[in-house]
């Protein structure tokens, strides 16, 4: 994917280039990706233009904002042929999940080569639960708009008394005007924004929280906030987006709602509202998380196999 969201400049999410053919078609507004007149004049500039505006740019490209309409196709059926020889050229494929994988064997790669093995991740200092006589929902990670952080802001200001909403994250140089816009849409209730986490401050983060959603909006390929959580026994709700739902046991140790829908993603967070056991009863099911040495350990053994 140019775009590497798998989501078109329509905002749909897509299965995958068709050799490029569908590039094309639904996203002609990628010039830093393909080219084109106003592309090659725009990498030519960039060592003079400002990081920042840089960003603006592209993220102008991305929403569909800013076109080139003299971009070459062809350069999308180039582009994509070339990976599929790069990557025609492994014995062996890693998929972090079972999503990765079906998306690679829909784009014509051999089934048998593609090993799922999903990541481990550096496993947080897990700390003792605090208490509140509140509901604690958490958001950790960035603001981008397909994170979904509005629309969870959104399906909190449903619910009434009784829940706080904590957001960890920071939105970049628009971090202030994105926080203000978040806090309208909030309408007084109970959210707030801490800003800024560093990595070790996590188990101490996650302490803080009954439950953590992530709310991601287009296709996560695996899902490291989720796993994060669920290491120190936080249950978690996702999206039904990509991989996420691979990785929470709905109604056993998370919840699972449908993407972009905050009528339903209320509906789940009422639920833990109306019955705070379910927090514990989530967290004593959750199984042990992939730490990296046991991910390292399973991709050696695909390299001991391939050498035999």
């Amino acid at each position: 994917c140019p775009r590497w969201q798998l989501v078109d400049e329509g905002g749909n999410q897509c299965r995958g280039p068709e050799g490029g053919t569908k590039c094309s078609v639904a996203c002609p507004g990628s010039m830093f990706a393909v080219g084109g007149a106003m592309g090659s004049m725009a990498r030519a500039l960039m060592g003079f233009i400002p990081s920042g505006i840089q960003r603006r740019l592209k993220q102008a490209v991305r929403d569909g904002r800013l076109r080139d309409g003299s971009a070459d196709a062809g350069k999308f059926v180039r582009r994509a042929g070339y990976l599929r020889e790069m990557l025609s050229l492994a014995d062996a494929m890693v998929a972090p999940s079972n999503y990765v994988r079906d998306i690679f064997i829909e784009n014509g790669f051999d089934a048998a080569k593609i090993h799922v093995i999903p990541h481990g991740i550096a496993l947080p200092e897990c700390m003792p639960v605090t208490h509140s006589d509140k509901v604690r929902f958490g958001y950790i990670g960035s603001f981008a708009p397909l994170k979904g952080v509005g629309m969870l802001v959104d399906a909190f200001s449903n619910l009434g008394t009784g829940a706080e909403l904590h957001i960890h994250g920071h939105g970049g140089e628009n971090h202030d005007l994105i926080v203000g816009r978040l806090m309208e849409r909030a309408a007084g209730k109970a959210v707030f924004f801490h800003g800024r986490y560093e990595r070790e401050s996590l188990g101490g983060l996650l302490a803080g929280l009954d439950a953590v959603v992530v709310p991601s909006m287009w296709p996560e390929t695996f899902g490291i906030v989720v796993r994060e959580a669920l290491s120190c026994g936080v249950p978690v709700i996702v999206s039904d987006c990509g991989a996420l739902p691979e990785a929470v046991r709905d109604g056993i140790d998370g919840m699972v709602f449908a993407n972009g829908d905050a009528d339903i993603l209320s509906q789940k967070m009422r639920a833990f509202m109306e019955c705070p056991e379910l927090i514990k009863i989530y967290s004593l099911s959750i199984h042990q998380v992939k730490s990296i040495k046991e991910h390292a350990r399973e991709i050696v053994a695909i390299y001991e196999d391939l050498t035999k």
